[in-house]
């Protein structure tokens, strides 16, 4: 199910060499959650599952890799790259368990050595959960229908779609199919067959880490600061959600604004946060046709060309999209997350994560009083 230790997504790689280099002993927890209660998983499907987990342990980077890594992410350091070439998956590090068809999967370790699985995990829970399902007879007539869509529109999209995708069977065939239209993807194997841009950042882990360690009212400051000593200039797009928008501007002055190439949504009305981004740029005296807005919300492609329509002329937009494009087969995707729940402090105790989303039901806490803590220190408090 998975071909390559590539077969990730872009910004698992590049938060790998920030952790790294910034919290090289950092020590997390992560685990699964099924957004949809109402699916119960086989016990048939848990043991395929265990199984190829384990096949999880042959990956590794090969020299072809490591030169495009060396070629197309000139961001990442060379000795970084050699230190992929030796990574290898230790599956001792993963705990599952099935009971009553609920299933739980955690991970722990040292972050930057557990960082790689959320992706390539997520994509063999889903490939195994479809695995021997028929796919609807007219899915590729729909892909098809997409690509010329994205075509006709003359909008910018990225393929986003490896974590929650039906198959790497599927996946590829939109790729090979859109290559020549779609301005990237996440998967940076799929970028290297097929020669196109890898793209990706950062995710929300990276600000839930800082707002365990630092508190929740420095989070987006010291997230934002850290990631730019990592990375210089590179790799600027901001992820602006993990503790709603309003906490992420108050902490993106003028500095971070202009040093930051633009930002990305990821939960919450796209075109009033669009509107809001707008204005902050212009309050910072900063031409907002300079900057751009990643929007990657569950999207499909005609919200996309309405929001291009939207923003026209007034910020430049483009488009991540994911499970619309990689798994719509007829067959309902699974509603899933791996999320970081717990870092460790220097005396080894278990510090809660918490993301507060502009929408609220992406609020994600295993502890709702560390929720409600995180919502009165920045403001969201409503009792």
């Amino acid at each position: 199910m998975l071909k390559s230790l590539l077969d990730t997504d872009l910004y698992k790689l590049t938060m790998m060499w920030a952790v790294l280099f910034v919290y090289p002993r950092a020590r997390v927890i992560y685990q699964f959650f099924n957004r949809d209660m109402t699916m119960k998983f086989s016990d048939d499907f848990c043991y395929r599952l265990e199984r190829n987990i384990l096949k999880m342990d042959n990956l590794q980077l090969s020299c072809a890799e490591r030169d495009f890594l060396l070629q197309d992410t000139p961001f990442l350091p060379e000795a970084y790259i050699d230190y992929l070439k030796g990574y290898r998956y230790n599956t001792r590090e993963v705990e599952v368990k099935y009971k009553n068809g609920v299933l739980t999967i955690e991970f722990s370790g040292k972050w930057h050595r557990t960082i790689l699985w959320e992706t390539q995990l997520m994509a063999v829970i889903s490939e195994t959960y479809f695995e021997n399902q028929e796919i609807a007879d007219d899915t590729f007539d729909r892909m098809d229908s997409k690509i010329q869509m994205i075509k006709d529109s003359g909008i910018k999209v990225a393929e986003l779609g490896t974590r929650r995708r039906h198959s790497y069977a599927i996946q590829d065939e939109f790729i090979k199919r859109a290559k020549d239209v779609i301005v990237g993807t996440s998967n940076v194997h799929f970028a290297m067959k097929y020669g196109i841009k890898p793209v990706g950042t950062v995710a929300h882990e990276w600000f839930m880490y800082h707002g365990a360690k630092y508190g929740y009212r420095s989070a987006n400051f010291k997230a934002l600061e850290a990631w730019s000593n990592v990375y210089r200039g590179d790799l600027g797009i901001a992820l602006s959600d993990t503790y709603g928008t309003d906490d992420f501007l108050f902490a993106f002055d003028k500095f971070f604004a202009k040093l930051f190439d633009g930002v990305r949504h990821d939960s919450g009305d796209p075109f009033d946060f669009g509107d809001k981004i707008i204005k902050h740029y212009e309050s910072k005296r900063i031409d907002p046709m300079s900057k751009t807005i990643i929007f990657s919300d569950g999207l499909n492609i005609k919200k996309a060309v309405s929001l291009a329509s939207y923003f026209e002329g007034r910020i430049n937009v483009s488009f991540g999209i994911g499970t619309h494009l990689t798994n719509d087969t007829g067959l309902k995707p699974l509603n899933m997350v791996i999320k970081i729940t717990h870092v460790y402090d220097r005396q080894g105790n278990k510090i809660p994560t918490v993301k507060l989303s502009d929408n609220p039901v992406k609020n994600m806490s295993v502890s709702p009083e560390e929720l409600e803590a995180c919502k009165y220190m920045i403001g969201q408090h409503k009792g």
